[in-house]
């Protein structure tokens, strides 16, 4: 003797795997454009920062992954982070 399948179980399953799928497709949308294309700026008025013995700003750009070795043969940038206010940062 075969079940028979009611209209409603069939058209729930089919709105549940439709849900399913267009939730899959907007979190993989989601991930895939939330890359950021601005600088981070940082503005505080606790907080100053004293670069040591550097001629030129930090700059990062067109910066790639390196291995420990080969980041320890660069010039460091040497800086000094203090809180010049009363409250903990």
């Amino acid at each position: 003797m075969e079940k028979k399948i009611s209209k409603k179980v069939l058209w729930g399953g089919v709105f549940t795997s439709i849900l399913i799928l267009l939730i899959g497709v907007s979190y993989a949308l989601w991930i895939i454009l939330r890359e950021q294309d601005t600088e981070n700026k940082i503005t505080s008025s606790c907080i100053s920062i004293e670069l040591e013995s550097v001629t030129e700003e930090i700059s990062l750009s067109n910066a790639i992954p390196l291995t420990d070795e080969d980041g320890m043969n660069t010039t460091p940038y040497t800086f000094t982070i203090k809180n010049t206010c009363t409250t903990f940062i």
